[in-house]
């Protein structure tokens, strides 16, 4: 994709080519706007956790699975101490390495660091740009999209014990929780969250403003997003990106993985 207002109009023209390109890198997106979003017809539903969920102060793993038409991806990330080593999908080989305490990353193959604060500070400027380029186009739907992506204002349309639904015009998410976790892994799940996001915004220079916005709304209502349905509204029709987490204890092989990969 190309960088700022080309990947913005790009995505709101043809999200669905994303499908033939292999499985996505994507994050659970946590935005906000004003909508008119089809309705959405899901088979979600809560499932009972069958896996033992992390104690308070535990170390942990996130395991996810993304599904885009037939291309799909499974990982896992694992929460050890002050560290977050999020691992390449189905390999024993990590990809990034978070630190919570100085909230910062580095990415494994560069070995380059990273601070979230120039992060924030890549962010602003990048809007601002994207902004003044958006500012010059036609009204229109191309307009809006780039518009509800810069000002991610999500409507709550529903919001039940493991229900949250979100929707603006172009985007409607559709959240299920099944696990209650301790406030020790529910807050180092949201904080590498924004780290996360941070980082894969400035690999895929795309901003990361939608998927903060939603996140920020189901933190602040204390949801575990265990399912994640999110529908895109483009001109070519709907694209579904499907979503699942699940927090899980980290055995002691893996625990030694973690250890191996910290000290190289």
């Amino acid at each position: 994709m190309k960088y700022y207002l080309i990947s913005i109009i790009a995505l709101a023209i043809s999200v669905s080519s994303c499908a033939a390109q292999g499985p996505l890198s994507v994050t659970p997106t946590t935005a906000s706007s004003n909508s008119t979003v089809s309705t959405l017809v899901s088979t979600l539903a809560p499932e009972p956790s069958v896996t033992p969920t992390p104690e308070a102060h535990e170390d942990f793993k996130i395991v996810y699975n993304i599904e885009l038409d037939q291309s799909s991806a499974t990982g896992q990330t694992y929460f050890f101490g002050d560290y977050v080593v999020e691992m390449i999908p189905e390999s024993d080989k990590a990809d990034t390495i978070f630190n919570l305490a100085e909230m910062s990353w580095q990415v494994v193959d560069t070995g380059k660091t990273v601070r979230f604060a120039d992060c924030e500070t890549w962010v602003k400027a990048s809007a601002e740009k994207t902004r003044a380029s958006v500012d010059k186009l036609k009204d229109g739907v191309e307009k809006r999209f780039a518009e509800s992506l810069l000002s991610p204002n999500f409507e709550i349309e529903s919001f039940k014990a493991s229900e949250l639904i979100l929707k603006n015009e172009f985007l409607l998410y559709r959240i299920m929780s099944s696990q209650t976790l301790s406030e020790f892994v529910f807050n180092r799940f949201y904080v590498h969250d924004r780290l996360s996001a941070c980082h894969k915004a400035m690999v895929d220079r795309q901003l990361p403003l939608a998927q903060w916005a939603v996140s920020e709304v189901m933190e602040a209502h204390g949801i575990f997003p265990n399912k994640i349905e999110a529908t895109i509204k483009t001109l070519k029709g709907d694209t579904v990106i499907r979503t699942s987490y699940t927090a899980e204890k980290m055995s002691e092989s893996e625990r030694d993985l973690v250890r191996s990969l910290l000290s190289k």
